[in-house]
Formats: structure tokens, sequence, C-alpha cells
């Protein structure tokens, strides 16, 4: 993310884990899920928990999607992740679609994902 402009602000907890610091529900919500309603963003801001550390530190020794296929989903909108910064990592995986959300599709979109699977799955 160094390379990100406006990169997530995160804080370190001292236990060996890592929040995202600065935020309430309101801000989280126009970064991460503009495209939801109230509703899922005051729901995703009560999940908003710590991570550990580690994930984000520990090289990875064998990246999945390089022996399986793989897809990759582009954001278009996404707040958090610059499409910039997407795109290299789309460039790795099987195939790629770019959807017209958020950043996390999954939840405001999951029709599209659904979608781009089955589409997926009928070719295989």
């Amino acid at each position: 993310m160094s390379g990100e402009s406006d990169p997530v602000s995160i804080g370190d907890n001292g236990d060996g884990t890592l929040s995202v610091s600065g935020y309430d529900a309101a801000s989280f919500g126009e970064r991460f899920l503009q495209d939801a309603d109230e509703a899922t963003r005051h729901h995703a801001w009560e999940r908003v928990t710590a991570q550990s550390a580690a994930a984000f530190m520990t090289p990875t020794s064998v990246a999945g999607w390089q022996g399986i296929d793989s897809t990759y989903l582009v954001c278009a909108q996404d707040r958090s992740t610059s499409v910039e910064l997407q795109r290299p990592h789309a460039g790795r995986a099987t195939c790629s679609v770019e959807l017209p959300t958020g950043h996390h599709p999954f939840v405001t979109r999951p029709d599209l994902v659904v979608d781009h699977v089955q589409a997926r799955s009928d070719r295989a």
C-alpha cells in the first residue's frame, strides 16, 4: 500500500495486532462501503476487528493462485485500494473482471460476483 496516495490508516495495538485507525462508522462506510445502504455499513462497522500483524508482514511462501484457477475482481469504484494497485494483482490471476463496485462487492453486489462465478463455472 506504500504507493497509494491515501493509504488506509492503521494503528499498532501493542499486542501483535493492528486495527484501522481514525475511522468511525460513517468514515469507514464512506471509504469501504460507499455503495452499501446505511444498515449494511453499520453492521459492517460492528464487525471490524483487530488483525494479526503477522498477516501483513509474513512473506508468502506459496501463493495459491499460482497453482489453481483463480479470479481477481477489480473493484472500479474502490475508495480504499486504487484500481492502479489492483491491476498488477489482477494480472497474476487466471482471469480478472472489473466490477462497478466499491471495496466489498461480495457484500454490496453479490449478484455480480455470483454471475461471474457461474459464468466461469459454465466454461470449465
